[in-house]
């Protein structure tokens, strides 16, 4: 029986679509950036100064 269940679950997880959605950048300044290499994949305003809000959030995640 558990056997049933668990390939039912395992035939929804794949048979379900996933959402793929278009990457929105709607932020003032943004970047990303490849920690192994440290190359830059992307940025926006990367050099443009800007105030410091809300750094606990990132350093929390």
């Amino acid at each position: 029986m558990k056997k049933t269940i668990l390939i039912f679950l395992l035939l929804l997880c794949i048979m379900i679509p996933k959402n793929v959605f278009a990457f929105n950048d709607t932020s003032r300044s943004s970047i990303v950036m490849d920690i192994d290499s440290g190359r830059i994949l992307y940025q926006k305003n990367a050099n443009e100064k800007r105030l410091v809000a809300s750094i606990t959030k990132i350093m929390t995640i």
